[in-house]
């Protein structure tokens, strides 16, 4: 319990993001704020989707306790139609939630 209370703590200011309606060919950009709640430095070790048409930049590992870092994503719609489910996969050293994912939602329209 101590030990936890030292350690660090991954929250992400949003889990489940609805991008609505987007016509085909058009990117569709946005970020999260990841934030480390804990005592601890947070080290972000991986962060991964589950398809190659989102792109993931942030422009930090390391987040100090107290310190947010801002991660981007732009979904490619090119050559996609209709309902789209994506996630994005944060893998961290937060002892209590070590994975972590958020999940895009929406509709390309042709």
């Amino acid at each position: 319990p101590e030990e936890l209370a030292k350690a660090p703590a991954l929250l992400s200011s949003q889990y489940e993001i609805n991008f609505d309606r987007v016509r085909q060919g058009t990117p569709v950009e946005n970020s999260v704020t990841l934030t480390n709640k804990g005592k601890l430095n947070l080290e972000i070790r991986h962060i991964q989707s589950n398809c190659s048409c989102v792109t993931i930049s942030t422009e930090k590992k390391q987040v100090k306790p107290g310190e947010s870092v801002q991660l981007k994503w732009v979904l490619n719609t090119e050559g996609r139609m209709g309902t789209q489910n994506k996630a994005i996969t944060i893998y961290s050293n937060d002892p209590r939630n070590p994975v972590q994912r958020i999940t895009l939602s929406g509709y390309i329209e042709n």
